[in-house]
């Protein structure tokens, strides 16, 4: 009686310390991964195998616009540390996009099962962001004033997307004026484009964001946009509506404008993976109740997008070009609670147009359909 009394002692004590290194292995990791730059980190392990232990880990990366770097860094702290069997699961939000895995250095992505969301969901917590906050430019150009031949309107915009809930974030921050010659609005530092946000996948595949506050282009109001996305296909669609009215800052104030205007939007955008190339078609009822059609050719590289676009409307037409970059030198400082940097997805857009306004759209620098785009699996391992 007493041998066996020793022998269960023996074994209750190694596999105590087996689980207790194993814990402190997988808080090492988290702690490597947060270093690095990562939020929301939760690792779930699932099962033994012969050689170790598989783990679904949860990232997030809020300083790095292309999904692909985001797991090739996590892949490569893990293995580094000796975690050489994981999945990932890439959050925005806290909320699940899909899963992926290196297979022979290749990137596969598949949707997560609903058991394994609930128990991300589980382990969310707001607490597990940093207050990350970014320095972004605003410049508005216009050509072509027969006094004044280049006018333009930049500011400084320091802000942050404070994430209050999974899905559910305030985004906000301070305007700081450095040059106008494009309007008459104050050059007293003011609120900045300040809203709050929801984004969900309510089911597989099918994603929604709802926006309340004041946008850019200085619109106020609701915006509600969904969209049809499966990671690994090349087609999207997307619908959205807008009720917004016109909000500006006079000296000392702040003035809004009690007419609202309507926007109804249809927007089908395929992929051609090869040459990273989407093809966006949107159509319907602009702002100005201007209603036509916009397309957009966008190509992608590892962190750029580039895109050229012409639109037609009942008003006339127009064509120009957009960008989205990284700003240099990204991270500045980095504390656990704390992150000060600049914006990883600088967007910019230009057109021509000597007929007044044409398509004119607002908020395009947060839109779903720019957000989502990054996340198509099938760009992963083109880059």
């Amino acid at each position: 009686m007493l041998n066996f009394m020793n022998k269960f002692l023996i074994i209750f004590i190694l596999f105590f310390s087996h689980f207790a290194a194993n814990a402190q292995d997988v808080d090492k990791l988290k702690s490597a991964l947060q270093s690095a730059g990562f939020e929301q980190v939760i690792v779930l392990p699932v099962s033994l195998l012969d050689d170790g232990r598989l783990y679904l880990i949860g990232i997030e990366h809020r300083g790095i616009n292309n999904p692909a770097e985001v797991l090739i860094l996590a892949n490569s702290i893990s293995t580094s540390m000796g975690f050489l069997h994981t999945k990932f699961t890439l959050f925005y939000k806290g909320q699940v996009i899909h899963q992926s895995e290196f297979n022979n250095g290749t990137i596969v992505s598949s949707n997560l099962s609903d058991t394994y969301s609930r128990d991300f969901y589980q382990k969310f917590s707001p607490r597990n962001y940093r207050l990350n906050t970014f320095i972004d430019p605003e410049i508005q150009i216009r050509f072509g004033n027969f006094i004044n031949p280049i006018q333009s309107k930049t500011s400084l915009f320091i802000g942050s997307d404070i994430v209050l809930a999974r899905g559910f974030s305030l985004f906000t921050g301070i305007a700081i004026p450095i040059q106008n010659d494009l309007d008459s609005e104050s050059n007293n530092v003011k609120l900045g484009s300040s809203y709050f946000d929801y984004f969900t996948q309510f089911l597989t595949n099918h994603y929604a964001q709802l926006s309340a506050g004041m946008f850019y282009d200085d619109r106020y109001g609701v915006d509600l946009e969904y969209r049809y996305f499966p990671n690994h296909a090349n087609l999207s669609v997307g619908l959205r509506y807008a009720k917004t009215g016109f909000y500006y800052f006079p000296e000392n104030a702040v003035f809004f404008e009690s007419k609202f205007e309507n926007l109804y939007l249809i927007n089908f955008e395929y992929l051609f993976p090869k040459d990273r190339i989407n093809v966006s078609l949107e159509f319907g009822q602009f702002l100005n109740k201007d209603t036509g059609l916009k397309l957009l050719f966008i190509k992608q590289y590892k962190n750029i997008e580039v895109g050229f676009f012409s639109t037609v409307t009942q008003t006339g037409r127009t064509a120009g070009f957009n960008f989205m970059v990284p700003l240099i030198p990204g991270k500045i400082i980095r504390t656990r609670n704390f992150e000060f940097r600049t914006n990883d997805s600088f967007r910019w857009e230009y057109s021509y147009s000597n007929e007044g306004e044409i398509g004119r759209d607002f908020n395009a620098k947060k839109s779903l359909r720019n957000t989502l785009r990054r996340f198509n699996s099938n760009l992963y391992n083109r880059y």
